[in-house]
């Protein structure tokens, strides 16, 4: 070391400076605190003003004049496929686009729809599934060519697709016809077996004894006045979910009904209690079962009366001939009221043990604007029999091509083999579905489409007719729902005791809005409709999609062919195309990221400033750490020391006022609105009346005196004066029944 020459450190903190620092701190704890707030108002400023994300919706296109529905807005949930909108090249939408969806809304985002101001009615649907529920129709054998002992069958051919697909069932239906007091052992019995298929004839084959004396059996055939074969129909019906009050404000569905009565708006939810359901009277599908009823040879007769294995009567059915007594059509239709009058008769409610639901259809697009459905293997057995156990047998229509996949909920044993209370359904009345209003766009909520052909070929094939949905819960084009339920029952269904796959937190598939105001498409009402769209979008995060002003776009669509003899069709399916089209607009335009530099650079020279000012205040304290013997470098790192300990206080206090003011901003949010408290005031010790034409009537008290309707806080700018349709639509549409 060289004397007179101050040593060189390399690295390393001096001890007297970490002292001369915190005493610094301390006794300039005035210069500290100004300059944390400085650098705390600077950086909450930036973060505040620089992470405000401008999102709204606009309405881009001109809406056609002539277009209107019962509904503005769809809202879907925010993961929604859009293929059919891609494949259509275009904003497209098919009808009922909410059939395809499976939940995604939560019951609380669905009343927070309904309190939001501007709109008049929000009816929300739960898509539930498909249960299976089977008819038997009896078909007499002639009494002038019966004869006893003596067996009969039924051979049945399934045609369906305007007779292009063809299913035959050869001896499905067996009776034998005695003169004894009772039937021989053995029969009639089942031969379902697990894992069979449940398509097979051996499997879906009906055996039926008939006594001369005590009548038939089994049960489904008591009543009958004389001897008879069974042509078995099992129907795919399609539940959904709604809000009473809702579906009535807005498709007049307690209008359409036609036998029975209306659902309830409130039902107890308790374990076991049955669900009241209404179902559609009619089905609008081309189904038909050509049934030969046969006198089979004496040796199957004999067969029968010995009481001989099942192979054994199989073999001698398919080795021996028959003589026809009768031929008789059974279509759908007929089998279907036959299964609506037995469920309107039912002295009880019948209990779900399983339903299905299916994936959305997979549209394949062209570059001719064409689009072609994907086709999917026919469901396996399991699907059908997901216990490994003989259940309920399926359509026959179900072995054919399928559109979309379908799964299975099967209700599940409790704890210890105790089994949860299934759904049960009690059907308490029938709606007509071409009553259902469908507004001037003529898009019926409950009525199924059928499909004119697209091309010279497919229009020959079909005869001149068009396709219609079927008995094939899988195919093409799907049908409407044909069965609703309270919304306020959907806990049956989505209860992971009874159903533990089924989704229970969002059981809502679509909420269908319509907005207070609108009259047609001009100015105004487009703007009523954006603005209910901006707020939607905003507050539930949920996609939106504006059918005000949607236009009927023809679409050629492709149909594969079938497995029982349907060639490739091309139909022609009416889709809308959202002229009007809900847009979310995040402004990150150039005038909003020049402010945004801006402001950046603002709060840097604001900070820079402060901490320049701050430590000029120093001068004298850091010549004194210079005589120290501390180098100018040790020096700069004990002061960036000193301002990082102070930037991170200030950040720590501008996050902590950041989140307040985001929780503020929360609970402060605009669905406690003067509306709703008006609306609270309002059911406040009244009761809801509805008129015939579905619209809300005046609520009245329980002593018969009009309510008042003064909103008290409710102010005209808030679309909740005291004429405002628009209270009285969500007065209408109250979810007051729902589950909690």
């Amino acid at each position: 070391m060289s004397v007179g020459r101050r040593p060189v450190r390399k690295g390393g903190v001096h001890p007297a400076a970490l002292w001369l620092t915190w005493r610094r701190l301390r006794a300039q704890r005035w210069r500290a605190m100004t300059l944390v707030l400085a650098v705390t108002c600077a950086t909450t400023a930036f973060t505040v003003l620089g992470g405000v994300k401008v999102q709204r919706v606009e309405i881009a296109g001109a809406a056609a004049p002539a277009a209107s529905a019962t509904y503005d807005l769809l809202v879907l949930p925010p993961d929604t496929a859009a293929g059919t909108e891609r494949a259509g090249g275009g904003s497209l939408l098919r009808p009922r686009r909410w059939q395809d969806v499976y939940g995604g809304i939560t019951l609380e985002q669905a009343r927070r729809i309904q309190r939001m101001p501007g709109v008049e009615v929000a009816a929300p649907i739960a898509m539930v599934g498909y249960i299976l529920q089977t008819v038997h129709v009896a078909v007499p054998i002639p009494q002038g060519r019966s004869r006893v002992p003596a067996a009969y069958s039924a051979t049945v051919t399934h045609t369906t697709d305007q007779g292009l697909s063809r299913i035959v069932q050869p001896h499905v239906s067996v009776t034998y016809v005695t003169p004894e007091a009772g039937c021989p052992a053995g029969f009639p019995y089942l031969d379902a077996q697990p894992g069979a298929d449940p398509f097979a004839v051996r499997t879906r084959r009906a055996r039926t004894c008939w006594s001369t004396r005590t009548g038939p059996a089994p049960e489904w055939a008591q009543g009958m006045s004389q001897p008879s074969v069974e042509d078995t129909w099992t129907f795919p019906t399609l539940v959904a979910a709604v809000d009473p009050a809702a579906e009535a404000a807005l498709n007049n569905l307690d209008g359409a009904m036609s036998a029975g009565r209306y659902l309830p708006e409130g039902t107890p939810a308790g374990d076991g209690e049955p669900i009241p359901v209404i179902r559609a009277d009619s089905v609008a599908d081309d189904d038909r079962d050509e049934v030969v009823v046969a006198r089979l040879p004496d040796a199957v007769a004999a067969a029968i009366a010995a009481g001989q294995s099942t192979a054994q009567i199989d073999r001698l059915l398919s080795e021996t001939g028959e003589t026809v007594v009768s031929r008789r059509t059974v279509t759908s239709a007929q089998a279907y009221q036959q299964l609506v009058a037995e469920a309107l008769a039912s002295p009880g409610p019948d209990a779900v043990g399983a339903y299905w639901t299916a994936t959305a259809v997979d549209y394949v697009g062209h570059a001719d604007g064409r689009v072609s459905v994907a086709p999917q293997p026919p469901p396996p057995a399991a699907t059908w029999d997901p216990n490994g156990t003989p259940g309920q047998l399926p359509p026959v229509g179900a072995s054919d091509t399928a559109a979309r996949r379908l799964v299975a909920h099967t209700a599940s044993p409790g704890p210890g083999g105790t089994r949860a209370p299934w759904p049960r359904l009690s059907t308490v009345g029938t709606f007509a579905p071409d009553g259902v209003s469908a507004g001037r766009r003529g898009v019926a909520a409950y009525s199924s489409q059928s499909l004119p052909g697209a091309d010279d070929a497919t229009r020959r094939a079909l005869g001149g007719s068009e396709l219609a949905p079927n008995t094939n819960p899988a195919g093409y084009p799907a049908g409407a729902p044909t069965m609703l339920m309270p919304l306020s029952r959907i806990g049956a269904f989505t209860d992971p005791a009874v159903f533990h796959d089924a989704g229970r937190d969002a059981p809502v598939s679509a909420v269908r809005v319509r907005v207070a105001g609108v009259t047609g498409t001009d100015a105004l009402s487009t703007e009523r409709v954006r603005t209910a769209a901006d707020e939607i979008s905003r507050a539930t995060g949920l996609r939106v999609s504006v059918t005000l002003g949607a236009t009927p776009a023809r679409v050629s669509v492709t149909v594969p062919a079938g497995q029982h003899g349907r060639p490739a069709l091309t139909v022609t399916e009416t889709w809308y195309r959202e002229s009007a089209a809900a847009v979310n607009v995040d402004a990150q335009e150039s005038k909003s990221r020049i402010l945004l530099l801006a402001l950046l650079l603002v709060c840097g020279l604001a900070v820079a400033n402060s901490t320049i000012a701050a430590n000029r205040a120093l001068a004298p304290e850091l010549r004194q750490q210079a005589r120290l013997g501390l180098l100018p470098g040790e020096i700069r790192r004990h002061l960036l020391a000193e301002v990082g300990l102070l930037a991170l206080a200030a950040g720590l206090l501008s996050t902590l006022l950041v989140w307040l003011a985001s929780v503020s901003r929360t609970r402060g949010s605009c669905h406690r609105t003067p509306c709703w408290r008006c609306r609270r005031r309002w059911r406040s010790g009244s009761e809801r009346h509805w008129s015939r034409s579905g619209g809300p009537a005046r609520p009245r008290t329980p002593t018969g005196r009009t309510a008042d309707r003064r909103p008290g806080g409710c102010t005209p700018a808030a679309g909740c004066g005291p004429r405002s349709s628009s209270c009285r639509g969500r007065r209408a549409a109250a979810p007051s029944a729902w589950p909690r």
